[in-house]
């Protein structure tokens, strides 16, 4: 099992945060990223680009983290979106029955925030 790794990166709060994620999003990980995410909502950022593509694992757990963002992030008035390239984890989210495709980004959508 692979820790989840979460590293934000935002220089204003009128821009969006983006938060790349990295190794397992099990309930462990999960619990990291509602934890980092959730304090950075606190300080004002409620636009949200999720950089899923380095997670190696997800389970439902993981899922239900991104749902819960999701919801906060629009109850704030704000937005998210997924940028997930992995036909691998595109599969695990589809098992699931999570539909990720509303929130998809393009990797080259992102490079544009930068």
């Amino acid at each position: 099992m692979m820790k989840l790794a979460v590293e934000t990166a935002s220089a204003h709060r009128d821009r969006p945060l983006v938060v790349k994620v990295a190794g397992d999003m099990d309930a462990a990980g999960a619990a990291v990223l509602l934890d980092v995410v959730k304090a950075a909502v606190d300080l004002g950022h409620v636009h949200l680009v999720l950089d899923v593509d380095s997670v190696k694992v997800i389970d439902r757990n993981g899922a239900a983290a991104i749902s819960e963002l999701e919801r906060l992030v629009l109850e704030k008035g704000g937005s998210m979106q997924l940028v997930q390239d992995s036909p691998e984890l595109r599969a695990a989210f589809a098992v699931m029955g999570f539909r990720a495709q509303r929130l998809r980004m393009k990797r080259q959508q992102l490079l544009r925030l930068k």
